[in-house]
């Protein structure tokens, strides 16, 4: 895979590729108990329940392959919509979320939770109309991890359609958007920020694209959300950072394998909810023949 790389500018950027996804996983589903029954999540409401031997099932995880407890609920997506799911575990609890397909055979793992904070989050655009599994469990496999958890489950604006070749955005996020906690990135901030989502389609592991940015106060711009993988295809976050409002700056960004990838711009460490912003995400095209400084990865 090729690493990212980094266009420097008047404005201040650092590219940080996180640690390295698990790789999508096929396994066998649960024993077909009644408390592994799937029930259905709804947009915009809150779930409480709890995690324990009397009321979720004992199962093998998908990301770690340790047994945890764990309570499944249905979630229908829709293409083009954007979507972010919070868990909040009682205290000591190691949170995880994690999106799967709904096979009967077999689940296959779309994206998971990242470490960080005791809130557990997943962001992202869906690029199809699918069932899925929303899995709501722990980071270990310790029987003595259980506790009362709450669950919502929010739309969030997709302003453009599925970018397949190139676009250029204006817009203004607000309070009425999505909100991420920061601390779900790992980069132990704990501010909230609101987003908006682009779903980016790549078609091949050679190309990469330019992604360029403009806004009215500090933002983050990042691919993969807060996800240890995002449908299978992504193996890190990647993260621009526009210290000095106004000033255009941009990066490339390189999947290194064709998928779905879900871009979010947001407000950056506690500054105002309300941030003006021009996006201009490039078409695919092949490296640079001299690259560019590479970022931390």
């Amino acid at each position: 895979m090729r690493v990212p790389l980094l266009l420097t500018t008047a404005a201040f950027l650092s590219l940080q590729a996180c640690r390295n996804s698990t790789a999508p996983t096929s396994v066998l589903p649960p024993s077909f108990d009644v408390r592994c029954t799937s029930t259905n999540l709804m947009l915009d409401t809150t779930l409480n329940g709890m995690l324990n031997s009397a009321s979720a099932c004992y199962t093998r995880d998908l990301l770690n392959g340790e047994s945890t407890f764990t309570r499944f609920y249905g979630l229908n997506l829709d293409a083009g919509r954007g979507y972010v799911v919070s868990m909040q575990g009682a205290a000591g609890m190691k949170s995880l979320l994690e999106l799967t397909t709904s096979a009967t055979s077999a689940e296959t793992l779309l994206a998971a939770s990242r470490g960080g904070s005791e809130r557990a989050q997943l962001l992202f655009a869906s690029p199809a109309t699918v069932p899925a599994t929303i899995r709501v469990t722990t980071a270990d496999g310790s029987r003595a991890d259980t506790g009362s958890f709450t669950v919502v489950i929010r739309s969030c604006k997709v302003p453009v359609a599925a970018v397949t070749d190139s676009i250029t955005h204006s817009d203004v996020t607000t309070a009425a958007d999505c909100q991420l906690n920061l601390a779900a990135l790992a980069i132990g901030d704990n501010n909230p920020s609101n987003v908006h989502l682009f779903l980016v389609h790549s078609t091949s592991d050679t190309l990469l694209r330019l992604v360029s940015f403009t806004a009215s106060s500090r933002v983050r711009v990042f691919f993969g959300g807060p996800h240890e993988d995002t449908f299978g295809v992504t193996g890190r976050t990647m993260m621009g950072y526009l210290d000095t409002a106004t000033v255009a700056t941009s990066f490339y960004f390189a999947p290194g394998k064709a998928g779905d990838y879900t871009l979010a711009i947001g407000g950056d460490q506690g500054f105002p909810v309300s941030v003006s912003y021009t996006l201009t995400i490039g078409r695919e095209r092949a490296f640079p023949a001299t690259p560019a400084p590479v970022g931390q990865h």
